[in-house]
């Protein structure tokens, strides 16, 4: 490690992704006495300490070829080579570890200085690789025990980026009362400049720690290899809203030019796609990005795409992405500063269909199909339903009484051709895992004994749309949703026509204008449905998830728990902004429910949870999942299992069991 190289590894896709080989982040002498200024600088910070009380006991445990330039800690510190030079249980009020935390073998080393060696309000200073920052908080937990009451002031100080090297400092500062879980503590992160001072620290726990400095690392090894163009190459990074979040708040391409002449341009610019923009006419395809890349004429071009729950303004976007920005510059760029460009929706390809101040409905015009989008203004950036839509003349599509009209845009009306609604088209990934969920039901007594299914936010009517057609009518759906207006907007721009009763000529799908909180808490019913859907958006960005807070009040998990068949089945999609609100939701649920799939969508926050009223066994779960297929499959009169055929079959092997 010592030239700093980083190796990568190609992964087979349309973008190259930088994988990391894990000898990277191994330490050697070269690579400490480099740092040697970075840790003086560092140390700086306690030599107030030592000289203020001369009549402590500082020791230092260091490397023989680690010489500090100024020698300003001879008088203050005594130095040892090694843990057998330390008396038994002598205390030290200070201990400097600049010796045993690197490429860590030994075990109980923390322990052993922690426990038997640091004074009553001492402080350790340990000198770390990324091997070691994995399991110190376990480490120290254990090295307190369960019953610790140690107060501590932890600073994490960063002396190397590549390779990642950190000075951890503990400082006991009172015993507590209660009982302290050392996981939860917060630590103050430092980056060191090149001038050798200090940034404003970060805050974050223990617990949070392996995956904040994991990904820490990884931005800086990004970093050191992104500093030079490597021409014709294209890299997928995403980013995280936090170092110790789950949560990709950005998905980046790096694309650099195979132009020569572009590439002696050596410049840099970045482009921000808009929310909904397109995924496969940029941001996964490498020879777009390419020609985009040489399009444009610049040298590097950094394509930044914010994903959904993002609810930023564009000046809000620039701050947030400038330091990222930085990151993904190059060394030699001849600019004083790099441009970011947007590219929205706002295109010969788009037609708003329809729009008042809640609702936009519009149309996007791809290559092989139409795309009917409906999105509720209070969160912009999300697609609420999507419909495929088929263009033909009017005259054609009368004679075939089974095609859906819907309102034609002027394009369309004036040339005498009508659009309808394909509904042998799921295209959201969203819906398509929901209805998925029927494949997890019992058939043993269907279709005489009919499944009843309730939808919470029944929205325009996709879901009650589709789940009947694929059913065949072999259902009860009762479709809750505040908004009226909502409904008829899917009746007259979407073609789910199952409102009004003369459009719902079995009866079987019965709406219900009301709150659905309301409906949940009113509705005293049980053991009644075979599936509950909760489809309901937070539009409160400052409660951190969606569905809202009041749809996991504890009443409220009980009663649809209540409602649910034996064998039934709540699925709910699950939006977080940071880890700590998922693990709580979580946890919720599992006090209610007896099992949990969950599966979760790579080009959003969307985890999709399928929450089991009766705990059955993962593997006859997964087979009497597919064998669903084949039933449902067989009967002529359910032949529409095949527009989520397919997809089930992709999305049962991306089924995830939480324990």
């Amino acid at each position: 490690m010592s030239d700093n190289k980083i190796n990568i590894e190609k992964k087979e896709d349309n973008n190259d992704e930088i994988l990391l080989n894990k000898e990277n982040i191994s330490i050697n002498i070269d690579d400490l006495i480099r740092s040697e200024d970075c840790i003086e600088c560092v140390l700086n910070e306690f030599k107030k300490k030592m000289e203020s009380s001369p009549k402590e006991k500082n020791i230092i445990l260091k490397q023989n070829e680690i010489k500090f330039k100024k020698e300003s800690f001879s008088s203050l510190l005594t130095p040892m080579q090694s843990l057998s030079e330390l008396k038994e249980d002598e205390k030290y009020d200070i201990i400097i570890d600049l010796l045993n935390f690197c490429n860590f073998e030994q075990k109980n080393i923390l322990n052993k200085l922690f426990t038997h060696h640091l004074a009553e309000k001492g402080t350790l200073i340990l000198l770390c690789d990324l091997n070691y920052l994995n399991q110190v908080g376990n480490d120290l937990k254990q090295a307190l025990g369960d019953n610790n009451k140690i107060k501590m002031l932890i600073k994490l100080f960063i002396v190397s980026k590549v390779p990642f090297l950190v000075l951890f400092s503990f400082q006991k500062i009172m015993t507590a009362k209660d009982h302290i879980n050392i996981l939860n503590e917060k630590i103050m992160a430092y980056e060191i400049y090149e001038d050798l001072t200090l940034t404003k620290p970060l805050g974050y726990t223990l617990d949070m720690m392996p995956k904040s400095v994991s990904y820490m690392s990884k931005m800086f090894l990004y970093q050191n290899y992104l500093n030079v163009l490597h021409p014709g190459k294209s890299f997928k990074i995403s980013i995280k809203e936090a170092f110790w979040s789950d949560n990709v708040l950005f998905s980046t391409i790096i694309c650099d030019s195979d132009n020569e002449e572009i590439i002696k341009k050596t410049n840099c610019a970045v482009v921000i796609l808009g929310q909904s923009f397109l995924k496969n006419f940029v941001n996964l395809n490498k020879n777009a990005n390419l020609s985009l890349c040489n399009k444009m004429k610049y040298s590097r071009l950094i394509i930044i795409r914010p994903n959904p729950f993002n609810p930023y303004t564009i000046p809000e976007l620039r701050d947030r992405l400038s330091s990222y920005i930085k990151l993904f510059n190059f060394k030699e760029n001849a600019q004083n500063s790099v441009p970011i460009m947007m590219i929205n929706d706002e295109n010969e390809n788009v037609d708003k269909v329809f729009i008042d101040n809640k609702v936009l409905i519009r149309e996007i015009k791809q290559k092989e199909h139409i795309l009917r989008q409906f999105i509720a203004l209070e969160s912009p950036h999300e697609i609420q339903s999507e419909i495929k839509v088929q263009i033909s003349s009017k005259s054609r599509k009368n004679k075939d009484k089974k095609s859906i009209p819907i309102h034609a845009i002027e394009r369309y009306s004036s040339k005498n051709l009508g659009e309808y609604l394909d509904d042998t088209y799921l295209s959201m990934f969203y819906s398509q895992t929901v209805l998925s969920g029927i494949l997890f039901l019992n058939y043993e007594n269907y279709p005489k004994s009919n499944k009843k299914i309730l939808i919470l936010g029944a929205g325009v009517g996709y879901i009650s749309y589709f789940m009947d057609k694929v059913l065949a009518s072999n259902v009860q759906i009762d479709s809750v949703e505040i908004d009226p207006v909502v409904v008829e907007l899917g009746r007259d721009y979407f073609g789910l026509n199952n409102y009004k009763k003369e459009n719902n000529k079995n009866g079987n799908i019965k709406w219900i204008i009301k709150d659905p909180k309301n409906f949940i808490e009113e509705k005293d019913i049980e053991n009644y449905y075979d599936l509950i859907i909760m489809n309901i958006n937070n539009t409160n960005y400052k409660q951190e998830r969606s569905p809202p807070n009041s749809y996991f009040g504890d009443k409220i998990i009980k009663k649809i728990d209540k409602m649910l068949s034996e064998d039934g089945i709540y699925i709910m999609y699950l939006m977080t902004k940071n880890s700590n609100c998922y693990k709580k939701s979580v946890e919720i649920m599992q006090n209610n429910f007896e099992q949990i799939l969950f599966l979760e969508n790579n080009d959003d926050l969307n985890k999709i949870h399928f929450c089991f009223k009766t705990k059955k066994d993962k593997e006859n779960l997964l087979k009497n999942y597919t064998n669903n297929i084949k039933i449902l499959s067989e009967d002529e009169s359910i032949a529409n299992i095949k527009i989520i055929e397919q997809k089930s079959i992709y999305l049962m092997n991306l089924f995830k069991l939480i324990d």
